[in-house]
């Protein structure tokens, strides 16, 4: 990713949940920076509250992501039970999960929900922007809609 001072009106949306706040504080700046924009959440009721943006019937209100990124363990609602309810939307955006818990199984259970990428806290800034790089360049945007 190369460093930008302003978001360009195109820049990628990113919804960011995670509930540490120093954490989340320093993966916003860093972000912008990036030239993003992101919206974030500090537990997983908060991000799913976010996510039902994605489903207002009126395409005016309707939010749109590139992009969610959220760690695993938060308050209330996990990450994983977030990602196994929304996992059916075709055109639901790519999630990158975060974890300081990252063992082989959990690693196993985010993919088989459809997680794009999991990474291990700690991880380097370099790691985790070349990771969302990778995602985004991945992703083809579908419309959003339920599979049958």
């Amino acid at each position: 990713m190369r460093a930008q001072r302003s978001q360009p009106a195109n820049a990628h949306r990113m919804l960011l949940a995670e509930d540490d706040a120093e954490m989340r504080d320093m993966l916003v700046s860093i972000l912008a920076i990036e030239g993003f924009h992101v919206a974030s959440c500090c537990d997983g009721v908060e991000l799913v509250d976010r996510l039902n943006g994605l489903f207002n019937p009126d395409p005016e209100e309707r939010d749109h992501w590139d992009i969610i990124v959220s760690d695993i363990r938060m308050p209330r609602i996990d990450a994983l039970a977030v990602l196994s309810a929304m996992r059916d939307y075709v055109g639901f955006p790519p999630v990158c999960l975060i974890t300081a818990f990252g063992d082989p199984s959990v690693h196993q259970q985010a993919r088989r929900l459809g997680a794009a990428a999991v990474l291990d806290k700690p991880f380097t800034l370099r790691e985790f922007c070349q990771t969302i790089d990778n995602i985004l360049n991945a992703s083809n945007t579908t419309p959003l809609h339920r599979t049958l």
